[in-house]
């Protein structure tokens, strides 16, 4: 069992929380980790949020979306 830890965001251990269910129809697919409020960047001012290009999102959607 892996214990998230405390100096980690409320956010941030949300979506640890949801990539480490092992049954793969219940993990959150990439797209939920890209629309995550951690990932979107929600704490962040506006300059600094992350611009995901869609050849990135392609490329997290393969690795994300397979089996473990």
């Amino acid at each position: 069992m892996y214990t998230i830890p405390n100096y980690l965001s409320n956010t941030c251990k949300d979506l640890i929380q949801h990539l480490l269910v092992k049954d793969p129809s219940k993990r959150l697919n990439s797209t939920g980790i890209i629309n995550h409020s951690w990932m979107k960047g929600h704490y962040l001012p506006e300059e600094r949020k992350p611009n995901w290009s869609e050849e990135l999102r392609n490329e997290f959607k393969e690795v994300l979306d397979c089996p473990i």
